[in-house]
C-alpha cells in the first residue's frame, strides 16, 4: 500500500523526500540534543553561579566574623579603644549574609542562614555588653562574656563552615544528577535514533522496492522479450504516474509495435521469399536460355532455338523475335514458338514501327506491359492469336541501337510484373547481343569470304605474270634438276606414275609428277601420303616466295624513287630540276626515250 502510494510520485520526488526525510530526522535530533544539552549546561551554570555567589557571601561573612574576632580581642585587651572595628566588620558580615539568604533557592539552605544571623545577632550582643560593661563606672570582670562571644563567634564560623561544605556538597550532587540525566537523554537520544534510523531504513527500503521493482519487472520483461514471448506485457498500475510507469508503457507500447513489426516482417519475408524463389526460377531459365543460344552462330537458328526456350522455360504459350528492317521502318516476325506465330511467319508479318506494342516497343526503346488487352489502346488484335490476354514487349538492345522487339504473350491477365520485366529484360539483352554476334559472324565470315576471293583473283593474276616471265618446268632425271620447257614424259605403267596438282588458297598453281621405272615397285600408300603432305606443304611455301619477291621488288622500286626524288630535290634551279626528272625517271624504268614539259591550260587560270 505504501509503495502504491509512492508510485504516485516521480522518482525523483521520492529519492528528494528520502533525503528531505533524513535531512528533518537529522536536524531535529541534532536540536533536541543541542537543546537540552544546552537547556542543562544552563540551569546548572546558573545553579553553579548562584552557590557559588552564595559560598563567596558566606565565606566573606565568616572571614569578616574572625577579623571582627581578632578586633574583638584586641578590644579586650585594651589595644583599641572602642569596638568599633569589631561592629563594623560584623554589620558587613550581616549584609554578605542577608545577601546570601535573598540568593538561596533552598528553604533549608535559607533557614541554615537564618540560623546564622541569629547566632550574628547574639554575638553583636554580646560584643555591646561588653562594651557597655567596660565603660560602665561600676566596671566589673567581663569574662565570661569575652568567652560567650569568642563561643558565638567561632559557632557562627563553624556553622557557616558548614552551610559552605553543604552547598558544595550540594553542587556535586546536582552535577552527579545532571551526569545521570545527560545518560539517561543519551540513551533515550540513542533508541529514538535507532527508532528514527529503522524508520528511514523502512522508508528507503520502501523507496528502493517502488524504483527497483519496476525495473527488476522491465529487465525480466525484456529478458522474456528476448526470448520471444511476443505477447508478454508488464503490469502497469492505473495510479502510478512515475518515470518508471511512463518507462513501463513506452516498453509495452515498442514491444506491441515490434511484435507487429515481427509480425509484418515474417509475412513480407515470406512473400520476399516466394518472390526471389521465383526470381531465382526465372533468372534460372533466363541463364539457360542465355547459355543455350551462346554457342548458336547462325542467325536463323538462333532465332528460332531462342523463342522455343523461352515459351519451354518461362510457360509462354506465344513467343516471337521481331528484327528491324535496314531502314528502320518496319518490325519483321522472324521466329515464333506457337502455332499460330508459324502461320503468320509463312505470312512473312510485319509492323511498322509505331504500330501495336511490338512498334510501339521498337519506337520508344522501353518495354511495354499490357496487362490487359482488351483495354490497351497500343494492343493490335492479331486473329491467329485469339487466346492472347496479355502482352509484354522487350526491346533488343545492342550497343545502344535497337536490333528489334522480343514479343511475349500469356493467355492470363495480369500475368507479368516489373520483377518479370527486369529479368525477361536481361535474357533479351543477351538475346540482343547473341543475335549482333550472329550478326557479326555472318558479316565477317561474308567479308572473309570477299577478302579471300579478292585475294585469289590478285594472286591468280601474280602467278600467271609469274609463269610468263620465267621458266615454269624443272625435269628431274635422277642427277639433277634442269629448268625446261614442259616435254611430256616417257610413258609408264599408271601404277608407276604419281602424279599430284599444286595448290595454294584454291588456285591450283601447277602440277607435280613423279614416275618410277617399269621394273621398279609401284608407289605405296605411306609413300603416296607422304608426297601428298609435301605437296600440301609446297602451295603455301611458293605463294610465300612469291610474296616476298614482290616486297623485295616493291622495296627496289622504293628505294630508286627515293634515290630520284633526292637528286631531284637536290637541285634548286627549275630547268635543272626538269632535266634531273626526266634523265632519273627514263634510266631508273628503262625507258627508251621521254619527254616533260610544264604547262597551263587557259581556262585554269
Amino acid at each position: 500500500m505504501i509503495i502504491r502510494f509512492l508510485r504516485r510520485f516521480s522518482v525523483r520526488q521520492r529519492i528528494l523526500m528520502s533525503v528531505a526525510t533524513l535531512i528533518l530526522v537529522i536536524a531535529l535530533s541534532l536540536a533536541i540534543v543541542v537543546s537540552n544539552r544546552v537547556a542543562s549546561e544552563n540551569a546548572f551554570q546558573r545553579f553553579a553561579d548562584v552557590d557559588s555567589r552564595i559560598d563567596r557571601l558566606l565565606l566573606g561573612a565568616a572571614v569578616q566574623i574572625a577579623s571582627s574576632r581578632t578586633n574583638l580581642l584586641r578590644y579586650t585587651e585594651g589595644l583599641v579603644p572602642s569596638p568599633y572595628e569589631a561592629l563594623d566588620e560584623l554589620g558587613q558580615a550581616h549584609d554578605s549574609l542577608l545577601q546570601a539568604q535573598e540568593l538561596a533557592e533552598e528553604k533549608s539552605q535559607k533557614e541554615e542562614i537564618n540560623v546564622v544571623l541569629g547566632a550574628l545577632a547574639d554575638y553583636k550582643v554580646a560584643i555591646t555588653e561588653i562594651e557597655e560593661r567596660r565603660q560602665s563606672e561600676l566596671g566589673g570582670s567581663t569574662a565570661g562574656l569575652e568567652r560567650d562571644a569568642q563561643r558565638l563567634s567561632r559557632d557562627t564560623g563553624t556553622r557557616i563552615a558548614l552551610i559552605v561544605e553543604e552547598s558544595e556538597q550540594r553542587v556535586a550532587n546536582v552535577r552527579v544528577e545532571m551526569h545521570a540525566i545527560s545518560q539517561r537523554w543519551l540513551w533515550g537520544l540513542i533508541a529514538l535514533y535507532l527508532l528514527l534510523g529503522s524508520g528511514i531504513v523502512t522508508f528507503a527500503f520502501l523507496v528502493e522496492r517502488s524504483i527497483t521493482r519496476p525495473i527488476i519487472e522491465l529487465r525480466m520483461g525484456t529478458e522474456a522479450f528476448g526470448r520471444g514471448e511476443l505477447d508478454m506485457e508488464l503490469p502497469v498500475e492505473a495510479t502510478s504516474q512515475d518515470e518508471l510507469s511512463a518507462l513501463t508503457n513506452s516498453f509495452n507500447q515498442m514491444a506491441s509495435q515490434l511484435t507487429h513489426s515481427y509480425r509484418t516482417l515474417e509475412e513480407r519475408v515470406a512473400a520476399r521469399t516466394q518472390e526471389l524463389k521465383e526470381r531465382s526460377m526465372h533468372l534460372e531459365a533466363a541463364a539457360k536460355v542465355a547459355r543455350n543460344t551462346a554457342s548458336i552462330r547462325d542467325l536463323g537458328t538462333l532465332l528460332s532455338a531462342s523463342v522455343q526456350l523461352i515459351s519451354e522455360q518461362f510457360g509462354f504459350y506465344h513467343v516471337a523475335i521481331f528484327l528491324l528492317d535496314e531502314h528502320g521502318e518496319y518490325a519483321l516476325l522472324r521466329a515464333a514458338s506457337s502455332e499460330g506465330g508459324q502461320k503468320l511467319l509463312v505470312r512473312q508479318y510485319k509492323l511498322r514501327v509505331g504500330q501495336g506494342i511490338v512498334g510501339s516497343v521498337a519506337l520508344h526503346r522501353e518495354p511495354r506491359i499490357a496487362l490487359d488487352v482488351g483495354a490497351d489502346v497500343d494492343f493490335f488484335d492479331n486473329p491467329d492469336l485469339p487466346e492472347t490476354h496479355s502482352e509484354l514487349g522487350l526491346p533488343l538492345l545492342a550497343q545502344g541501337e535497337v536490333l528489334g522487339v522480343l514479343d511475349v504473350q500469356s493467355k492470363q491477365r495480369d500475368a507479368f510484373a516489373e520483377k518479370d520485366v527486369n529479368v525477361l529484360q536481361t535474357m533479351a539483352d543477351q538475346l540482343a547481343l547473341a543475335i549482333e554476334n550472329a550478326r557479326l559472324l555472318r558479316s565477317s565470315q561474308e567479308a572473309l569470304q570477299n577478302l579471300e576471293r579478292l585475294y585469289g583473283e590478285q594472286s591468280h593474276a601474280a602467278w600467271w605474270e609469274q609463269m610468263h616471265a620465267r621458266i615454269a618446268t624443272y625435269h628431274y632425271a635422277g642427277v639433277d634438276v634442269v629448268a625446261e620447257d614442259e616435254r611430256p614424259l616417257p610413258v609408264a605403267p599408271a601404277d608407276r606414275n604419281l602424279k599430284l596438282d599444286i595448290f595454294s588458297r584454291g588456285l591450283r598453281l601447277g602440277t607435280l609428277l613423279l614416275q618410277r621405272d617399269v621394273d621398279a615397285p609401284a608407289w605405296t600408300a605411306e609413300e603416296q601420303t607422304t608426297v601428298r603432305a609435301m605437296v600440301a606443304q609446297l602451295g603455301p611455301v611458293l605463294e610465300t616466295a612469291r610474296l616476298l619477291e614482290d616486297t623485295q621488288r616493291r622495296s627496289v622500286r622504293e628505294q630508286q624513287v627515293r634515290e630520284t626524288a633526292a637528286r631531284v630535290r637536290s637541285s634548286v634551279n627549275v630547268d635543272t630540276i626538269l632535266r634531273t626528272a626526266v634523265r632519273e625517271l627514263g634510266q631508273t624504268l628503262g625507258a627508251a626515250g621521254g619527254l616533260i614539259r610544264l604547262e597551263v591550260a587557259d581556262d585554269e587560270i
